[in-house]
């Protein structure tokens, strides 16, 4: 079916650039397969190997590289979030805060969790949570045996703004829980 579509749309693949078959396939950076989908681990061993960062350039780079893996952590925003506050500085000055969020951030990614692949037969968990830098949520599964699994994570910190109108509105920490 697919090869009769990619005809009718006259469309040709490159044989060299295709896995046909596979249980688990590399996509975008990450291993899919099995009902599984996790990191590639060359990119991860990249971060972790990254230095220091000297200036805003690798610190933009060291953001960009961790960040597109941020879906495989929980709080991702939080834990880098003294590193992006360096971002809006005139110069990068390393204080022992910047090195524990570098420090941070590299272990989250080394312990991010494998996540599973959303099952749209079965009911979705989102689990949420705000303080007044930021928000952070997690969509999770159960399985055939109760247990829960992450299928996404997702944080952003709140821009200056935001972060005095959430001061205003409510100065402690909300959590939620919610079933679809």
């Amino acid at each position: 079916m697919v090869f009769e579509r990619l005809a009718h749309a006259s469309l040709t693949l490159n044989l060299a650039n295709c896995e046909v078959g596979k249980a688990i396939v590399t996509y975008l950076g990450k291993k899919v397969g099995h009902g599984f989908v996790k990191p590639v681990e060359a990119k991860i061993e990249a971060i972790l190997n990254f230095p220091k960062p000297c200036n805003k350039r690798e610190l933009r780079r060291f953001l960009g590289m961790s960040g597109y893996y941020r879906g495989f952590c929980k709080n991702f925003s939080s834990v880098v979030t003294p590193l992006t506050d360096l971002l809006s500085t005139s110069r990068v000055k390393w204080s022992y805060e910047s090195d524990r969020a570098f420090e941070a951030a590299k272990d989250l990614l080394c312990n991010a969790p494998v996540l599973i692949a959303p099952n749209f037969d079965l009911q979705f968990k989102l689990q949420v949570d705000a303080s007044t830098s930021g928000a952070g949520a997690f969509l999770i599964q159960e399985d055939a045996h109760g247990i829960e699994h992450p299928v996404s994570y997702f944080s952003r910190k709140f821009l200056k703004h935001q972060q005095a109108n959430h001061r205003k509105r409510s100065p402690g920490l909300t959590m939620g829980t919610a079933a679809f």
